[in-house]
């Protein structure tokens, strides 16, 4: 019995139709995988008194420092009690969710670290700058990373500070130039956290099934943990009421 042949064109043919079942399966799979992943949803809000917020004691440098009334961030609230800057995250997810492309960047404007709080990756480059035309500190207060504390020359005359930090942790930042300033930086071993903004809210999408950890933090604010248990598109929805330290 004699095989048939086939002609060059039609070899084409068929290695382009397949090539295109391929790419048409791996696209089904991605989407199903997409579909597939819980949602994390919820508000964080506080409803105690709210403690009053005089301008913080600014004592030298006056002419960058004491432009405008310098308050503290400590505590957001919005009039209907919706928290700001809490961060909630999840320990122990293994999924694939890339990482926030941009790099963590904390500025000096005025004598104020902005943002107040920012959140990187482990590995990820944090870089610190200076836009005051006077010197500055940034001294880091870590609880697992390494410590650091350098002095930053004023905008011109320096150049961006890099550091990477290698695991998990919530770093308190000070300027010991000017003790009233202060921030924070949130270091996570995954993509899956979020940050609540002025209406307290916050969302972790395509999370794969499991059952993991949800922490949430506020530097003011009592921390909670609580065990989360998350099905194949589910949608948990979380409405957190938090309380004073």
């Amino acid at each position: 019995m004699k095989c048939s042949r086939i002609g060059r064109s039609e070899r084409r043919l068929r290695l382009m139709l397949g090539v295109c079942l391929v790419a048409v399966a791996i696209g089904s799979m991605a989407h199903a995988a997409g579909e597939g992943g819980a949602t994390l949803r919820g508000t964080l809000t506080y409803k105690g008194p709210v403690p009053k917020m005089d301008p913080l004691a600014v004592d030298h440098d006056m002419d960058c420092c004491a432009k405008v009334p310098i308050y503290p961030e400590t505590l957001l609230v919005s009039a209907d009690g919706m928290l700001r800057d809490g961060v909630v995250w999840l320990e122990g997810v293994a999924g694939d969710k890339p990482w926030p492309t941009e790099k963590g960047v904390m500025d000096q404007v005025g004598c104020i670290f902005i943002p107040h709080l920012t959140i990187v990756g482990v590995g990820q480059t944090m870089e610190f700058l200076n836009s005051d035309p006077i010197i500055h500190n940034i001294h880091t207060w870590p609880r697992q990373n390494s410590p650091m504390s350098v002095s930053q020359l004023a905008k011109g005359m320096g150049r961006a500070i890099k550091r990477t930090f290698d695991l998990p942790d919530e770093i308190k930042i000070t300027c010991d130039v000017h003790k009233w300033m202060g921030a924070w930086i949130i270091v996570r071993d995954n993509p899956y956290y979020a940050l609540t903004g002025d209406d307290g809210a916050f969302e972790i999408a395509d999370i794969p099934p499991g059952t993991y950890t949800m922490v949430v933090w506020h530097e003011s604010m009592e921390r909670v943990t609580r065990k989360l248990e998350l099905g194949a598109g589910d949608v948990r929805v979380e409405n957190l009421e938090l309380r004073l330290e």
